[in-house]
């Protein structure tokens, strides 16, 4: 049996799917994210930067001597991660000394959670009160605040961590439907950036920003870019992708109403 929230979310998407087939949208709205000092890392490749954030969730990674340097320590324990440093050697072709990889080996570096010491000469990014931030809280889900790392904005693990790179709060809400749509699928999501499961959430995300009072604050610009990028991917237009997920992105909007209202009882 369906709930009352699911039931408003199926008339509140149908009301913004008429705006996506209208053209009714609003302008692009700019997402303020955390900026990210001049890390040592912000010089390393793209692959390592990714490498040491994938297994410490932080942008600032350094070696043993880097965090010494300014005035920092790594705690006794501490489990280092490892990014790779290409190994070179030199040959001479026709005269010329020309330079070869041999293969890479690993450098052991830390994330900033895990020294102690000076003050650092940056401030680590807080997270103001979200709206709907208690019903992460009951299911469990730590929310996180991170330094940009590209043009990554928010992640889920969609059991038990949100991260954001932003304040803005549809990042917050596309992330937080990830994880309802994750509790009420079989099995969990599929890996990756899945078409439906992307416009599941953001759908659902716009919608939840009219239920909290955001209307005046409308991303429906950014929320149809944003699905027809990915009904494009899957051979739909973005009226087509929208009413093929219908029903689902409703239960998940639902399904985080419902826990909202049980949390205010």
């Amino acid at each position: 049996m369906k709930s009352k929230f699911t039931k408003k979310a199926e008339a509140s998407l149908s009301k913004l799917i008429k705006r996506f087939e209208n053209g009714d949208v609003a302008a692009c709205c700019a997402i303020a994210t955390f900026p990210s000092p001049d890390f040592p890392s912000s010089k390393w490749s793209l692959n390592n930067r990714w490498l040491a954030f994938a297994q410490t969730g932080q942008v600032d990674c350094r070696g043993f001597r880097q965090w010494e340097k300014i005035g920092r320590k790594v705690r006794k324990g501490s489990t280092a991660a490892f990014i790779l440093r290409p190994k070179m050697f030199k040959v001479e072709v026709d005269g010329k000394e020309e330079m070869r990889l041999a293969g890479f080996g690993t450098v052991a570096v830390f994330p900033v959670d895990c020294t102690d010491g000076d003050d650092l000469d940056y401030e680590i990014p807080a997270l103001p009160k979200l709206p709907l931030m208690d019903v992460a809280e009951k299911w469990g889900v730590k929310v996180s605040a991170h330094f940009a790392n590209g043009n990554i904005l928010g992640w889920t693990n969609t059991k038990d961590e949100i991260g954001l790179c932003t304040t803005e709060e549809k990042t917050f809400f596309h992330e937080l439907c990830h994880v309802a749509h994750a509790r009420l699928s079989e099995g969990g999501l599929k890996n990756g950036q899945d078409a439906k499961q992307e416009i599941i959430a953001d759908l659902g995300a716009q919608v939840l920003s009219y239920f909290v009072g955001r209307g005046e604050r409308d991303l429906s610009g950014n929320t149809f870019r944003y699905v027809k990028d990915y009904a494009d991917k899957s051979g739909q237009n973005v009226l087509g992708a929208c009413l093929a997920v219908l029903s689902e992105t409703a239960e998940v909007i639902g399904s985080i109403l419902d826990a909202a209202s049980e949390r205010s009882v």
